[in-house]
């Protein structure tokens, strides 16, 4: 847990002030994100990557959009291709529906369930992958409530 009581922290960045909602407000600057490229995500390095990590951060403190676009350097950073690019796909698209239900848009939150799971299929048998567990992902995708999911990164094998 944070020291403040809230999600858990595993990155190093700032979280923004408050979250962006797409049309209800300027567009800003995505905080806590590299200036440069980011590089591919790895198995072997999920721990230390910044990016991965704040979008982890960004997504349990409620800033979907931030949190998306976090990972979305990454996800081109693995060339799109890969078990962790298609993690990195199926996060984005969980944000994107964690947004779209904040801000009561229903349209879309189906589809977007849908691609969480079409996103997963590659790397659902998987127990763990970068600290999360995929079964786990497809879960908070399909019962997309309106409470929050938070996501806990493991160690691999836990």
């Amino acid at each position: 847990m944070d020291p403040a009581g809230g999600p858990p922290r595993y990155g190093r960045g700032p979280l923004p002030r408050r979250p962006y909602s797409p049309g209800r407000g300027p567009h800003p600057r995505v905080h806590g994100a590299s200036a440069s490229p980011p590089p591919p995500l790895a198995e072997g390095d999920w721990r230390d990557h910044a990016d991965y990590l704040q979008g982890v951060d960004l997504f349990n403190h409620g800033f979907f959009w931030e949190a998306h676009e976090a990972w979305e350097g990454v996800w081109h950073a693995n060339a799109r291709r890969g078990d962790e690019a298609s993690l990195l796909a199926a996060l984005i698209r969980l944000a994107a529906l964690r947004l779209k239900i904040r801000d009561e848009r229903p349209e879309g939150r189906a589809s977007l369930a849908r691609g969480v799971e079409a996103a997963l299929g590659p790397i659902l048998a998987r127990p763990t992958l970068c600290g999360l567990v995929p079964a786990t992902l497809l879960g908070l995708a399909r019962a997309a409530g309106e409470e929050a999911p938070i996501l806990v990164l493991a160690e691999p094998g836990r």
